[in-house]
């Protein structure tokens, strides 16, 4: 069995790349818009107070922050900016709404199929209802719910939720 050529995989994941352009950016657009929001809120918070605290204390301490904090809101803006124009103009092009029906179609793959195997379960389990035992009945039913119970705290610890909302799911 021969190896692939190093080359060729470099040159495909760079085809790869071109041809997916559109979603990339905006994925990364997408995941990067909040984080320049927020540094532009605490640039402005941060300027406002090195700004008044140049002004009340009068020394000139407070300078180099205080352009640090301009610098850090004028690239926070124009990144903002740039992001908020690629979430808008990728998916008016028909490639970028393409790709990006693509990606959720892809990444809706195993929520869908998941649901119908759950859909396909409940369906199994009420015919075997209609000639079981009914304590035999809701101890499946019983099963089910558990284990869709804890399908779901398994993703909230996934998704990194808060201790809290997972202790309220389990009530």
């Amino acid at each position: 069995m021969a190896k692939e050529d190093p080359v060729a995989q470099i040159i495909f994941l760079v085809a790869m790349a071109i041809v997916f352009l559109p979603l990339i950016l905006f994925i990364v657009s997408s995941v990067l818009k909040p984080v320049f929001i927020m540094l532009t809120i605490f640039s402005i918070i941060a300027i406002m107070t090195f700004g008044f605290m140049l002004i009340i204390e009068q020394e000139e301490e407070f300078t180099i922050p205080l352009v640090i904090a301009i610098v850090v809101l004028l690239i926070s803006s124009g990144g903002w900016v740039m992001t908020a124009s690629v979430i808008d103009s990728v998916p008016q092009t028909t490639e970028g709404k393409e790709q990006i029906e693509m990606y959720n179609t892809i990444t809706e793959v195993p929520n869908t199929v998941s649901d119908s195997l759950n859909d396909a379960l409940y369906t199994t389990i009420e015919e075997m209802c209609k000639t079981t035992d009914e304590d035999i009945c809701n101890l499946m039913r019983t099963t089910i719910k558990t284990q869709e119970d804890l399908m779901e705290i398994r993703g909230l610890l996934n998704k990194g939720k808060k201790y809290t909302e997972i202790a309220e799911k389990i009530k």
